[in-house]
């Protein structure tokens, strides 16, 4: 069975230190669970230009709208998390993955009501 196709959807305005740690840990990271046959991924960095309010939602969007058909699931991801234990690999409903700490309380018969 072939693996799934991720698209990892990074929004970005003047992080430049976090984007240089960043890709070689995802680059890192992913290629492993590529090796084992488990997905085969692609990043991509949606960077904001100008002076107004950093839109992350618009930014997100706008990688959706741009990777939407190119690939089996998508990850919306911040420049400044570096996964130590995530799990990538592809499910069949949305799921966090950070979730240390958190309480998940989704409900997914309504998730998108």
């Amino acid at each position: 069975m072939k693996p799934k196709d991720l698209a990892i959807l990074v929004p970005y305005r003047n992080r430049a230190a976090h984007l240089k740690e960043f890709l070689p840990h995802m680059r890192s990271y992913l290629t492993t669970l590529e090796a084992m046959g488990q997905l085969t991924w692609s990043i991509h960095i949606i960077e904001q230009l100008g002076e107004q309010r950093f839109n992350r939602g618009k930014l997100l969007n706008c990688g959706f709208m741009l990777t939407r058909d190119q690939a089996d699931y998508i990850c919306l991801h911040d420049v400044d998390y570096l996964p130590i234990d995530a799990d990538y690999r592809y499910v069949n409903r949305p799921t966090r993955l950070i979730w240390h700490g958190l309480t998940l309380q989704e409900n997914y018969e309504d998730f998108f009501s």
